[in-house]
């Protein structure tokens, strides 16, 4: 557990560095291209009418928005206090009802079965024990009810994993940061060693975790094109350098509570 709480303390201070760069200027997800096709993707695993909807490392609330621009009653949860500050602004901003909440993926502050669904995106990689995490976020839903994650990762193997560093580093400058935030802007190798989806997570993968979690009727989807969506706005040796090497999917995974 010292290991545990260790690692979560690096996590959260990397987390609350990255909000500073996590977003641009507060947006309304339905306006946009790549939050359309979010809000489908949702729109067809939680299917219509207001559900209450957990959001897993809500972050700087970029599901969360989406879920709450679809009509469910969406309550967010992040490790981070600084990544909460600004999905609470970002949520002021647009008029939208989010609860934000600070805690644990891992030890969620919830009890019983209150939520018709769960979602988490880009958080499951970040834990160290992410069966078990996903099994304590079924036990938060509804019998019937969804778990749905979203995460992924590079593809790239052998020598193209060598440029990672290189590239997190392009990557930080790029969005301005300051030389010792350049520096660290990946988890130390002994954090790293403790996270088993730090080196990316395939839909195999993510499967595995759900079905080992209890999950029922586990189904993924190599939703790719979200990533080169999300590459549209980047200048073209950024789009370029990211495709030859890192080859970044985003996988939706998706099943339901038994």
């Amino acid at each position: 557990m010292a290991d545990d709480w260790q690692l979560k303390r690096v996590v959260r201070q990397y987390a609350d560095v990255d909000s500073k760069f996590y977003d641009g200027p507060v947006w309304d997800p339905l306006e946009t291209e790549i939050g359309r096709r979010y809000a489908d993707e949702l729109k067809a695993l939680l299917g219509g009418g207001p559900k209450k909807v957990l959001d897993v490392g809500a972050g700087t609330g970029y599901v969360s928005l989406v879920l709450a621009r679809l009509g469910h009653e969406v309550t967010g949860v992040d490790l981070s206090r600084a990544m909460l500050s600004i999905a609470s602004a970002k949520a002021g901003a647009l008029g939208l009802d989010v609860r934000l909440v600070e805690g644990d993926a891992d030890d969620l502050p919830f009890s019983g079965r209150p939520f018709d669904a769960v979602v988490s995106r880009h958080v499951l990689w970040t834990l160290p024990h992410p069966e078990q995490a996903i099994r304590g976020w079924s036990r938060l839903v509804r019998r019937g009810g969804k778990v749905v994650v979203i995460d992924g990762g590079s593809q790239a193997r052998g020598l193209k994993r060598l440029v990672r560093r290189p590239y997190f580093m392009y990557r930080a400058a790029r969005e301005g940061r300051s030389i010792g935030e350049v520096l660290r802007c990946d988890y130390p190798a002994g954090i790293r060693r403790q996270i088993p989806g730090a080196g990316g997570l395939t839909g195999t993968g993510i499967a595995g975790y759900l079905e080992r979690a209890g999950v029922a009727s586990v189904s993924v989807k190599d939703a790719v094109y979200l990533n080169d969506l999300a590459l549209r706005a980047r200048p073209a040796l950024f789009r370029s350098l990211n495709k030859t090497f890192l080859d970044f999917h985003t996988y939706i995974v998706s099943g339901d509570v038994s």
